[in-house]
């Protein structure tokens, strides 16, 4: 099973959609989607990191940063 990719504009409207209501499992549910992934979206945008998907750096420095622990 692969894993489910979706576009960079989808990712902003949902994070736009959670900021604004304030209920992340509300936003998750109307997008027929897990209520983790819209909060680790929201989460990643908090802090700056929003990454492209298949953009190969972010993958390469999230794996460097995880093996420190």
């Amino acid at each position: 099973m692969t894993r489910k990719t979706y576009a960079p504009e989808f990712r902003a409207q949902v994070v736009k959609e959670a900021l604004e209501t304030g209920n992340s499992a509300l936003v998750a549910r109307r997008h027929t989607m897990n209520e983790n992934i819209v909060n680790r979206w929201v989460r990643e945008h908090k802090h700056g990191k929003n990454p492209k998907p298949g953009n190969r750096c972010f993958r390469e420095n999230r794996n460097r940063s995880n093996s420190a622990f």
